[in-house]
């Protein structure tokens, strides 16, 4: 990109709070065209869990390109007795309430991701948690 644009390019990362740190860092930037944002689906949910935001995702930025498409996994303790999907769907509907996930942050793709994972198999998990853990 440096290459192709003849100019210096800064990386800053900032990550947290679902993605807010880095939408509201980009979001009050100048309007020089010099800023971009490399997010995901938390840009556009952001003021939809926390009014506070402070910005429409539809006015704050424009969308430039699509840069990269990905999947989210479904991954258990190797412990669980389940082996597939399907398996753990009916371990989860035995067990309401007794089990957690994490994601990337409250208003994250990956919370939602969850919330309608819930909603789709009608399983009920009374605990959401954002790990920061790593995992072992």
């Amino acid at each position: 990109m440096a290459r192709q644009l003849g100019e210096t390019i800064v990386i800053e990362n900032r990550p947290g709070a679902g993605s807010r740190l880095g939408v509201d860092a980009v979001a009050r930037a100048q309007p020089d065209g010099k800023t971009l944002l490399f997010t995901n689906t938390s840009y556009s949910i952001l003021p939809v869990v926390d009014p506070k935001a402070g910005f429409d995702p539809e006015k704050a930025l424009l969308p430039v390109s699509v840069s990269a498409l990905y999947g989210l996994q479904v991954v258990t303790r190797k412990d669980t007795p389940a082996n597939t999907l399907q398996e753990f769907v009916a371990y989860a509907k035995k067990n309401p309430g007794k089990l957690s996930y994490g994601s990337a942050g409250v208003g994250s793709g990956s919370h939602f991701a969850g919330e309608y994972f819930k909603a789709l198999t009608g399983t009920f998990w009374s605990t959401f948690r954002t790990s920061r853990r790593p995992v072992r």
